[in-house]
């Protein structure tokens, strides 16, 4: 199984992790790590670092999610995995960290990865307002 760590500003992470909880229920080989402005890089990386290292004990790799591309948490994921070897994907999302979950037990590292990443894509996507005025629901359109 593919270890999971999520490195997001705030509690963001924790709330995801909760949130894929919820409907997939209690997750082992998942940590979080919040990064807020009180918090010196150096102990991001510690903590990152120790989170990924708890993960990969007894894992076929590790995958660290991180919220925005060129943000702190990003950035210092970036430097934790290569050295510990682990895939940081960004832009994490509830449907990205709920097809990771799930590919997890079932596939390689890239693959759950790139599961990630196309879920993360697919499901973004916006509701038109009626033209009409109508109470109707919405058009959605996907970019």
């Amino acid at each position: 199984m593919i270890g999971i760590v999520l490195i997001t500003h705030g509690g963001v992470g924790r709330e995801l992790r909760a949130a894929a909880e919820n409907m997939l229920g209690r997750q082992n080989q998942m940590e979080t790590v919040s990064v807020t402005p009180d918090v010196p890089v150096t102990e991001m990386r510690e903590a990152l670092s120790d989170a990924v290292d708890r993960v990969a004990d007894g894992s076929d790799g590790v995958l660290i999610l991180s919220d925005i591309f060129g943000g702190t948490p990003c950035n210092v994921a970036a430097g934790v995995a290569s050295s510990a070897e682990a895939t940081v994907l960004t832009g994490v999302n509830l449907p990205m960290l709920i097809a990771v979950i799930k590919a997890r037990k079932r596939s390689g590292l890239v693959h759950v990865a790139q599961s990630g990443l196309e879920a993360g894509r697919h499901y973004i996507g916006y509701a038109e307002p009626s033209k009409n005025g109508s109470q109707k629901a919405a058009k959605w359109a996907r970019q």
